[in-house]
C-alpha cells in the first residue's frame, strides 16, 4: 500500500521509463500522483498477472498513462477525476490479454488523446465493456491505429481507423477504412 506519494520524472527519462511497474505482484496507490517530463515516461503498467488499484491518483504530462498486458489489470477509481488525469499522449493501452477497470467518474482517455489496444484486451467501466474509443472536445487524434469504433468530439489530424468514426469536430486527415458520421452542426 502506497498513500500520499509523487513521482516526478524528468527531462532524462526514456519513453521506456515508468513510475511502477507491477510484475508478478499486487499494488494499491491512494492518492498519488504519477508525472512525465513533456510527455515522456509512462505512469503505471501492470503485467505478468499482477494487479494495480489507483485510488484518486493523478496522471500527469505522459506518453501512456497506464498499460495493461499479459494478464496484468488495472483499476483506476477517483473522487475528482477531471483535473486527475491531463496532458498525456494515450490514455490507456492494452495489449496480449490486459485489463483495465475505470470507475463511473473517471475520464475513458485518462487524460490522453486516444486509448490503444492490441489484441484480446478490454476496458470496463462502472460495469460496461467499453466497445469504442471516446474522445472529448479538448482532445486531437494525430495519430495511430485504432482497430474499435472511435467516438470523436475533438479534432482529428491523422491515424487509421478500421472501423465506424463517429466525429462532430474536425478532420483534416487520417485514413478510414470504414464509415465517418460527421455530426451536421460543424
Amino acid at each position: 500500500i502506497m498513500e500520499g506519494l509523487k513521482w516526478e520524472l524528468d527531462g532524462t527519462a526514456s519513453p521506456e521509463t515508468y513510475c511502477i511497474s507491477c510484475r508478478d505482484s499486487t499494488i494499491y496507490a491512494n492518492i498519488c500522483s504519477f508525472n512525465g517530463h513533456a510527455k515522456t515516461g509512462r505512469g503505471v503498467v501492470s503485467w505478468g498477472n499482477s494487479s494495480a488499484v489507483l485510488a484518486g491518483c493523478a496522471l500527469h504530462n505522459l506518453e501512456i498513462a497506464v498499460e495493461a498486458s499479459w494478464g496484468g489489470r488495472i483499476g483506476v477509481y477517483g473522487e475528482d477525476p477531471k483535473t486527475e488525469c491531463s496532458g498525456n499522449t494515450i490514455g490507456i493501452y492494452l495489449r496480449q490479454g490486459g485489463l483495465v477497470l475505470l470507475g463511473d467518474l473517471v475520464p475513458d482517455l485518462l487524460g490522453g488523446t486516444y486509448n490503444e489496444r492490441n489484441r484480446m484486451n478490454a476496458i470496463i467501466k462502472g460495469g460496461t465493456f467499453q466497445k469504442t474509443v471516446n474522445m472529448d472536445e479538448n482532445s486531437i487524434i494525430a495519430g495511430g491505429s485504432f482497430q474499435q469504433e472511435v467516438s470523436a468530439n475533438g479534432s482529428i489530424t491523422g491515424g487509421t481507423f478500421q472501423k465506424n468514426v463517429k466525429a462532430s469536430g474536425t478532420i483534416t486527415g487520417g485514413q478510414f477504412n470504414a464509415a465517418v458520421q460527421l455530426d451536421s452542426s460543424n
